[in-house]
């Protein structure tokens, strides 16, 4: 029908069916563009997240030999996106030189054979020649058929806490090494609480040499036994003042007479944890001996003194 044909009725009716049809292209391109921008935002929020956890992912064709690599990556090796189109070559390239089994063909062979699989090595930064380490998580997608297709990964950098890992390992050696050679007794305990979670005992955890020397007692002998066992009394030594200081945590320092032994010591406790202490005492039975000795001797003269003064009177 020609346009001088229809009626005024008919040409609105068109006129409103066009309308409606540029209202929907309007509501659908604006459902576009702000889907658009969704995922603009959620890319943003994944770089962002990926660069505050020090994660990065890649997706390896394995038909193509392709790699795409998230920006994250990039940061990782010190590569420049935009100059540097990752390929599993440079992947290598980029391993340090001791790690290179990672990518050995035994280890890529098993690798696609399992689904998961995750490994730890060190890689070189490009940019700075910085030794980082990172860890990998894994995952091979297959096709209908089980062969595999794509390799899926998440690298995280976890220099930061391998450092952390070496500096505690480091500390705890030196630690280690003084605990055997310091010339004072050390032992590490734990509180034992009843039911009712009043202190009851404590039991023997670790203890160095020189412990042993002083108690005359032997290591393997009392670890993980109670003092009230280990030193055969009905309470155990001092069980107030430990009991304090690990619930406390406020060290004490004391000086006293073990009977059992029959010797002194000077004793200084602290506590590294809930629930535990640690002594470190020394053994100052001469010192006492020598101070009571002075003491009588003093006593002998003072006494001697006054004698000869009423004899002179």
């Amino acid at each position: 029908m020609k346009d001088e044909d229809k009626t005024r009725e008919q040409l609105l009716e068109e006129l409103n069916g066009l309308r409606q049809r540029v209202d929907k292209l309007e509501e659908v391109e604006n459902e576009r563009r702000q889907i658009e921008e969704e995922l603009k935002a959620n890319e943003h929020r994944l770089v962002n997240s990926q660069r505050a956890a020090k994660v990065g992912n890649y997706d390896w064709d394995l038909l193509t030999n392709k790699v795409i690599w998230s920006d994250e990556m990039y940061r990782f090796f010190g590569v420049d996106k935009e100059t540097n189109a990752p390929t599993v070559e440079d992947f290598a390239s980029f391993i340090h030189p001791d790690d290179l089994h990672v990518l050995s063909q035994e280890n890529f062979e098993r690798a696609k054979s399992e689904r998961y699989h995750e490994m730890e090595y060190r890689i070189i930064d490009q940019t700075t020649r910085e030794v980082k380490s990172v860890h990998l998580w894994g995952e091979v997608v297959t096709d209908s058929e089980g062969t595999p297709i794509h390799i899926l990964g998440t690298l995280q950098d976890i220099t930061e806490s391998k450092q952390a890992e070496k500096a505690l390992q480091e500390s705890e050696e030196r630690f280690r090494s003084l605990f055997q050679a310091m010339n004072e007794g050390v032992c590490l305990h734990e509180v034992v609480y009843d039911d009712s979670n009043v202190a009851i005992d404590y039991r023997i955890l670790n203890a160095n040499p020189q412990y042993e020397k002083m108690l005359g007692l032997s290591r393997d002998g009392v670890l993980g036994k109670l003092a009230s066992e280990v030193y055969g009394s009905d309470e155990p030594p001092y069980l107030d003042i430990y009991t304090e200081v690990a619930r406390t945590g406020n060290p004490a320092r004391f000086e006293t007479y073990f009977p059992p032994l029959d010797k002194y010591f000077s004793i200084s406790a602290f506590s590294p944890g809930e629930g535990r202490f640690a002594t470190v005492f020394e053994d100052i039975t001469e010192r006492k001996q020598a101070e009571e000795a002075l003491r009588l001797f003093k006593t002998v003269v003072d006494t001697s003194q006054e004698a000869i003064a009423i004899t002179d009177s």
